[in-house]
């Protein structure tokens, strides 16, 4: 069964301003984007938005798959794994933990150094998230 990879990007144009979220899934050879305007609102919670917006573009079947999503936002990863509890964003933090629960394998991990491959998918997740946002400078 192949490992479902996810790399997952937030934008922002001030805190708070506008926010995107970009996401490239990688299953075996094939490969998926996706992206979204967020509206307003901080990089935490685009980071977290961008890995709800991700999770729920899989289908029913790769929920079997083992999952592992990759994240440059310590502050998602951490509040994820349980590591470190937050006293903002709690219904948006739920929203994703309550998501998360409905797969059979998952990880969260924080991507300090991506791997060239995992650099390649981090740099086209960063680029579609700034997409949907610069125009609205």
């Amino acid at each position: 069964m192949d490992i479902i990879h996810i790399y997952t990007e937030c934008s922002s144009i001030g805190p708070p301003g506008p926010i995107g979220a970009g996401a490239v899934i990688v299953k075996g050879a094939e490969t998926r984007e996706i992206s979204a305007d967020l509206g307003k609102g901080s990089t935490q919670q685009a980071a977290l938005r961008a890995i709800w917006m991700a999770l729920n573009s899989l289908v029913p079947e790769e929920k079997e798959h083992p999952v592992v999503v990759w994240t440059k936002s310590k502050y998602a990863a951490e509040i994820l794994n349980d590591i470190w509890e937050s006293d903002a964003n709690l219904e948006l933090i739920q929203w994703v933990k309550n998501r998360i629960k409905e797969f059979e394998d998952i990880r969260i991990i924080w991507d300090q150094e991506p791997s060239e491959h995992g650099q390649q998918h981090r740099e086209r997740a960063k680029q579609i998230a700034w997409d949907t946002i610069k125009d609205r400078k």
